[in-house]
This record gives structure tokens, sequence and C-alpha cells, in this order.
């Protein structure tokens, strides 16, 4: 099974405690680089995702039931 999210926080810790300068450096500019393709990949995710269909008219329920019955 795979570590609990405090267990895999603090081994991250400690391994950035241990990185000197230089590496930091490059470890920040790698996540910097994959949260903005996460949020690039998210935002053509939902750009391309289709609205749900129940949201497609602005009628309120109740008077849209009346006018089916």
């Amino acid at each position: 099974m795979g570590k609990s999210a405090a267990e895999q926080r603090d081994n991250k810790k400690a391994t950035k405690t241990k990185l000197n300068l230089v590496e930091l450096a490059a470890l920040r500019t790698k996540n910097n680089l994959r949260q903005k393709k996460y949020l690039k990949n998210k935002t053509k995710r939902l750009i391309n995702k289709p609205p749900p269909v129940a949201f497609k008219s602005r009628l309120p329920f109740g008077k849209a039931i009346k006018k089916v019955n």
C-alpha cells in the first residue's frame, strides 16, 4: 500500500532540506512547469466538456414540470 499524505509530506520536506541551492532552484522550476502543464490541461479538459443538460434552460424546475403536464 502507498504512504499516507502525512508521511509523503514529511518525506518531501526531508528531501527538500537536504538539497543545495542549485538543486532546490531546479526542483522549483520543475514544479512550476508541472503546475502550468496541469492547469493548461485542466482548462483544455473543461473547455471541451459540454455543460450539463439540466442547466441549459433558466426556467425554474416547478414551471418546467407544469409545462410538460
